[in-house]
């Protein structure tokens, strides 16, 4: 029994051995591990610190030649500045009886060379790669050893007449010999530093939302008998007590407190001629239809105003139509004034309305087709010279015979088209920053009056401007204080008058002279039309001009140009003036197309143009002028050089393909020997440098249309690193 225990104690003995040694590995495993992982994690600590100490270095290299950069631009503004003051020196000397620019023309170009020159020099920078961030310096030109590498390019540089307020520098720093590269990239001009390239386009407002679910029913009834009067009762409120006048003829309804839906519930809406309605309430709904019915001759007031002074909505719900006549007004006050449907104002009516949003979802009729003497005024709530912020039309606007529109607001679209019937209808759109129109089509003797609130920033877009009719229609047009205008056509006739002032005009299809144009009197620096130009028997002369003296004047006729006299007497299209000539006349462009593109100068009575330009371009491959036709060409004086381009032979005279240098007088006169054909680089518009848009913003009434934010049509300065 003894030996048994022993045996057992000495197997038990083996075994505790065995797992001692089992044990022991497992630590060693463990340990080898743990080192391992601590070896690991090391590493990683000591590569990113490696890494981020390499991306220290040469963000670091970035840094230093952004510092160049900015002193680069300092001293292209200051520069700049410079060379627009030889430019008004220069439009001084040209006032003088005897003007020489000789010596003001040669500084301008040096300067200008000079400034370009200076601008584009490579930047080398070094440095220790062990130290790069305290050793960094510019060293002489070294594209082996430098750390970064600076170098600039440019577009929209300028030519004689311009600054270089628009001309984008692209700079770039490349880095080297470090142990990370990162390069940058930025493009930057003066417009975009100096807070310029401003123009925006507001969102159009927010289509309105019926919350009047708990507004007061309120219903309105003409009692005749015995005595005429008129009652008002008020849900929960009861029948109102001493509110109308049998003397004055007049309701007066002051509820400040209370939003009243007059018609709610198919309430009624009645009324008495000659008598007036003044009526105030925090907000106000008319959900029936306004009276139509014995109501010649009445006045209607209505304000939604509340008690602590803030202004609320007034909401049209079913069609509106002002039947008033002998010439009486409805006059509304509200922040939001609200049209669902449409909206019609009858013979011998006014509409007057002053408020920050207008919103019509239909469309506006006046007296049209038939009728006569409407009128439609919209103002802000300070009084009658005072903006709306907007003004919303979703449907079409049908003007009548000596009606009147006359509308002041920041913003104003009208997303159909406008049509004035019958004769001497006049629209006003006064005092904006932008203005949207479909077709505007125009009748006999109306007049169209447009004026944009700041030069620098206002913008005009209609689908198209022309007559309403073949027949003359002698419209008066004058559009002014604009930025931009663009349209897709234009087209005016017999006896009609056009002054237009924009900084940029683009015609996006067709330009139409046609049958005794009595003036167009364009100013501006850019103009452009895609489409054909046609000009024919005008009455007087025509002119392309510049806006001011300090502005260059490009004009192009891209789809084409085609002028026709066959009726004395003999009147011309002048582009650029003696003293301030245009800096680029381009007519036409080359197409394969037999009309597309082409120039085509034809008549009995000498017709053509007159260009005072420093250089004209004939961009045609199919090019007319006719023996009888009087084009002539000066530089920036009469008997002044110019270069005339011709892309294609012109067969009257024999005139040669070519680019005529320092010519000028009547066609042909100086067109021999030419050079080698140098085609035009037209360039875009340009971009404004001043002013800001007010938003359009949201208003605060229970059922605003509200106003989009604004948003910028060009980006400001972008930084790539990569």
């Amino acid at each position: 029994m003894s030996i048994r225990i022993i045996e057992k104690l000495k197997n038990q003995q083996g075994s505790s051995l065995a797992f001692v040694l089992i044990i022991g590995m497992i630590i060693m495993i463990m340990v080898a591990s743990l080192l391992a992982v601590a070896n690991s994690d090391f590493t990683f600590t000591q590569e990113t610190v490696e890494s981020r100490q390499a991306y220290i270095d040469a963000k670091s290299v970035i840094e230093y030649g952004k510092i160049e950069i900015n002193e680069r631009m300092k001293w292209l503004d200051t520069e700049n500045k410079i060379l627009n003051e030889y430019y008004q020196t220069r439009a001084a000397i040209l006032q003088q009886k005897n003007p020489d620019t000789t010596a003001i023309d040669n500084q301008i170009r040096v300067k200008i060379d000079y400034i370009k020159s200076n601008m584009k020099i490579s930047y080398y920078i070094g440095g220790s790669s062990e130290a790069v961030s305290t050793t960094l310096s510019k060293i002489d030109p070294d594209d082996v050893n430098a750390l970064g590498i600076l170098t600039v390019t440019s577009v929209n540089e300028p030519e004689f007449g311009e600054d270089f307020t628009e001309t984008i520098f692209a700079y770039n720093i490349d880095t080297q010999n470090l142990r990370r590269e990162l390069d940058y990239k930025v493009d930057i001009s003066l417009a975009m530093i100096n807070g310029g390239t401003v123009i925006v386009t507001p969102t159009e407002p927010i289509k309105p939302v019926d919350n009047t679910g708990d507004w007061l029913q309120t219903t309105i009834n003409a009692k005749y008998n015995p005595d005429a009067n008129i009652q008002c009762e008020i849900q929960s409120q009861g029948e109102q007590k001493n509110i109308y006048d049998s003397v004055q003829k007049t309701l007066t309804l002051n509820k400040p407190e209370l939003n009243l839906d007059i018609g709610k519930n198919n309430k009624k809406f009645e009324w008495i001629e000659w008598n007036t309605l003044k009526l105030t309430a925090a907000n106000i709904a008319v959900s029936t239809p306004m009276p139509t019915d014995h109501v010649y001759g009445g006045i209607f007031f209505m304000t939604a105003q509340a008690s602590d002074g803030s202004y609320g909505d007034i909401i049209f719900k079913d069609n509106y139509n002002q039947a008033n006549g002998d010439n009486k007004t409805n006059t509304l006050r509200a922040k939001n004034v609200i049209y669902k449907g449409d909206l019609t104002i009858e013979d011998y009516n006014t509409l007057d309305i002053y408020c920050e949003n207008l919103y019509v979802t239909g469309k506006i009729i006046m007296n049209s087709p038939k009728g006569t003497n409407a009128n439609f005024y919209v103002h802000g709530l300070t009084g009658s010279d005072s903006k709306a912020k907007n003004i919303y039309v979703g449907g079409s606007i049908e003007v009548g015979n000596l009606s009147k529109i006359s509308w002041n607001a920041e913003n104003i679209w009208v997303k159909g088209n406008i049509l004035t019937r019958s004769t001497q209808a006049s629209l006003e759109f006064k005092g904006f920053n932008y203005l949207e129109t479909g077709d505007v089509s125009l009748n006999d003797r109306t007049q169209l009056l447009v004026t944009g609130s700041n030069p620098e920033t206002s913008q005009m877009k209609s689908k198209s401007i022309t007559n309403a009719v073949s027949a003359y229609c002698e419209l008066t047009i004058n559009i002014s204080n604009l930025w931009l205008f663009s349209c897709d056509d234009l087209a005016i006739n017999g006896y009609s008058k056009m002054s237009l002032t924009s900084n940029v005009v683009k015609i996006n299809k067709n330009l139409t002279l046609y049958e005794k144009v009595r003036s167009f009197e364009v100013k501006t620096q850019y103009f452009d039309c895609a489409g054909m130009t046609s000009i024919t028997n005008i009455e007087n002369d025509l002119h392309i001009t510049r806006i001011n003296d300090l502005k260059p004047l490009n004009v192009r006729f891209a789809g084409g140009y085609k002028e026709i006299s066959t009726a004395g007497p003999t009147q011309s299209l002048f582009i650029g003036e003696g003293s301030k000539p245009a800096t680029m006349v381009v007519f036409g462009k080359p197409t394969n197309d037999s009309v597309e593109g082409s120039i085509s100068m034809t008549g009995w009575f000498k017709a053509g143009p007159q260009v005072w330009a420093e250089s004209i371009y004939f961009d045609s491959n199919r090019i007319n002028v006719d023996e009888r036709v009087n084009f002539i060409y000066y530089g920036n004086q009469s008997g002044q050089k110019t270069n005339l381009h011709i892309r294609s032979k012109i067969d009257y005279r024999s005139v040669s393909a070519g680019s005529y240098l320092g010519v000028s007088g009547l066609y042909p006169a100086g067109l021999t020997d030419p050079k080698p054909y140098s085609a035009p680089d037209f360039k875009s518009a340009p971009t404004s440098t001043g002013g800001t848009i007010p938003g359009s913003e949201p208003g605060n009434g229970n059922s605003s249309p509200g106003g989009g934010d604004t948003q910028t049509d060009t980006d400001r300065i972008k930084e790539i690193y990569y």
